[in-house]
C-alpha cells in the first residue's frame, strides 16, 4: 500500500483545483482519482463529522467544479466528472485515513505477514484472508490493531486493501 502517494503532472493540478473547490463547498476530500483512459475524474467528498456525504453535497461540488472545467486550459476537452459520498465501507488509503479510522472496525487484506511475535502459524494464516479487526494505532510504517483480542502490528507495506467495515443495524 503507497500510505504517502503524491500526484504529479495532470493528477496534481486536479488534486489542487478539487482540494481547494471541495473546501470552499465546507466539505473535505476523502480521496480523488483520475482515470487518463476515459478521463474520468472522480471525486470522492465527506463532511467530516458524519463521515459521509449527501446527494445535495456532491451536486453543489460538481456544481462548483464545473466553470474550472469549462475555464481551463490544461482540462482534458472530454472530461468526465463524478463526485460521491467514500461510502460506508470506505476505502483506507492514507495515513490520514487510518488515523479518522481509529477506534472503528476495519477490513483488512494482507498481502505479507504482520510484524510483531505472534507465532509463524497464525502469521500465516493470516495472509491472504479478510481480517475483520478493530484499529487501535496509527504509526509511520505500520498500524495496530485488535484481532479477536489479540493486539496485531500491521506493516502498510504488507497491507494489500483496507476499509471501514462498520456493524451496520437492521430496522425491524
Amino acid at each position: 500500500m503507497d500510505i504517502d502517494r503524491e500526484f504529479i503532472g495532470i493528477e496534481k493540478s486536479f488534486y489542487e483545483l478539487s482540494l481547494r473547490i471541495v473546501s470552499e463547498c465546507d466539505l473535505s476530500l476523502y480521496h480523488m482519482e483520475y482515470v487518463k483512459k476515459g478521463h474520468v475524474l472522480k471525486l470522492f467528498v465527506m463532511d467530516k463529522s458524519t463521515k459521509s456525504a449527501m446527494i445535495s453535497d456532491c451536486v453543489k461540488v460538481d456544481n462548483a467544479m464545473t466553470p474550472h472545467i469549462e475555464a481551463e486550459s490544461w482540462m482534458p476537452e472530454e472530461l468526465v466528472l463524478e463526485v460521491s459520498s467514500p461510502g460506508v465501507y470506505r476505502k483506507l488509503l492514507t495515513r490520514e485515513q487510518f488515523e479518522t479510522a481509529i477506534g472503528e472496525r476495519i477490513a483488512l487484506k494482507l498481502m505479507g505477514q504482520p510484524a510483531g511475535g505472534e507465532s509463524k502459524e497464525l502469521k500465516k494464516s493470516l495472509v491472504g484472508k479478510k481480517l475483520i479487526c478493530t484499529l487501535s494505532t496509527v504509526l509511520n510504517e505500520s498500524i495496530f490493531v485488535d484481532l479477536d483480542g489479540k493486539e496485531l502490528e500491521i506493516k502498510f507495506s504488507n497491507i494489500k486493501a483496507a476499509n471501514a467495515e462498520p456493524v451496520l443495524e437492521t430496522l425491524s
